[in-house]
């Protein structure tokens, strides 16, 4: 289970449906955000993510889904991207990365859904790549 963290940059807070972590993020006088919110249930564990997916927050993102595939006990571990508004070089790189690593997403929004299809086929050339 992921670990109750907390500093000035970050924010941990454990609710009713789960984990949530806020990530504040402070750029040209405007405050940035991630949510990575963790939500268990008997069939599936979700791994909700929102806000700006920049620079600073995508190795959070990798700990978050690391973390969160174990203990699973025969759940599936989804990714659930919505209400992104952005996402950097470095966010989709992460969210490659996750590809290759096998884990599933599910998206809202036309943007997310856009950015998620064109990592996916680039996974897949990869993949059909190495199998050369």
């Amino acid at each position: 289970m992921i670990s109750g963290r907390s500093s000035p940059e970050n924010s941990v807070t454990y609710g009713a449906l789960g984990l949530v972590w806020v990530v504040p993020y402070r750029e040209r006088g405007k405050k940035q955000m991630l949510k990575i919110s963790l939500i268990d249930s008997a069939r599936h564990r979700r791994v909700i993510v929102e806000g700006r997916l920049i620079a600073p927050w995508a190795a959070e993102l990798r700990n978050a889904c690391e973390e969160a595939k174990a203990d699973l006990l025969g759940r599936d571990l989804v990714i659930e991207m919505k209400h992104l508004t952005t996402i950097s070089q470095e966010g989709e790189n992460v969210i490659l990365e996750l590809i290759n690593g096998g884990f599933k997403f599910r998206c809202r929004g036309v943007f997310t859904k856009h950015v998620l299809k064109q990592l996916t086929r680039r996974a897949n050339k990869s993949l059909r790549e190495m199998k050369r």
